[in-house]
């Protein structure tokens, strides 16, 4: 009987782009308190039938359309944060996250970023979220996507907490987790939002796994370690 060793693993994927394609975001009104913005996606030329979905601050579904040819347009957007995703009929996806300015006022552009939970194996490891937060206007809010408030001295040693309290008081911990992290500021008594979206991969543990060469086919991610995310490759 012939055995092999198998060592497993996955990595995590990158979002595709296709060639010529772009989102293009129209800010709101100045008035933050109107809600007048839009994204317009533009496919990859040739691209037919796509479909797209556009979600909100807490990653719910705000809109959505399918069967779409040529570009489609999101309207009647408020200046906060979102995330839009078209799938092409050959199932290639892109997305992109974005804020939505109030006017000529725009607190930061908005963008995400991916941490792997591996290498996040206890409370000791610090994650300085100042680097990402530098990019943003000074004066505004931190908060992670359950609505906690991120106190301004702790953006630099984020470990991995335990959320306590209620929102919106002040947080002793943190756990990493996917959503937005959002910088809010109010403009004419009404929140401006962007921030940084925080895609928590898990791209499990390297395992060892034994199989004899009569084995039927199998999914190798099925016998890792770790829990791993299905999104790998």
């Amino acid at each position: 009987m012939k055995f092999l060793n198998i060592l497993i693993f996955i990595i995590g994927i990158g979002l595709a782009t296709g060639t010529n394609a772009q989102f293009v975001v129209s800010p709101s009104e100045a008035d933050a308190c109107q809600c007048t913005g839009s994204v317009t996606y533009t496919p990859p030329a040739g691209a037919s039938g796509y479909s797209i979905q556009l979600f909100g601050q807490h990653d719910e579904l705000v809109q959505q359309a399918s069967g779409v040819n040529g570009a489609y347009s999101f309207n009647n957007l408020c200046p906060t944060v979102f995330h839009v995703v078209a799938t092409q009929a050959n199932g290639t996806v892109q997305d992109d996250y974005f804020n939505v300015p109030a006017g000529a006022f725009d607190p930061g552009s908005a963008n995400t970023i991916s941490l792997c939970l591996e290498q996040y194996p206890n409370s000791s490891f610090d994650f300085d979220f100042t680097t990402f937060s530098s990019g943003f206007l000074a004066g505004g809010t931190w908060s992670t996507p359950e609505d906690y408030i991120i106190p301004a001295p702790e953006l630099s040693v984020m470990p991995v907490w335990q959320l306590t309290g209620t929102p919106p008081n002040q947080i002793e911990t943190l756990t990493f987790e996917n959503g937005w992290y959002l910088n809010t500021t109010q403009v004419g008594g009404c929140p401006v939002n962007s921030g940084v979206y925080i895609q928590t991969n898990d791209v499990g543990l390297t395992t060892t796994y034994v199989i004899c060469n009569n084995y039927e086919p199998f999914a190798m991610i099925d016998f890792m370690q770790g829990s791993p995310d299905t999104i790998g490759q």
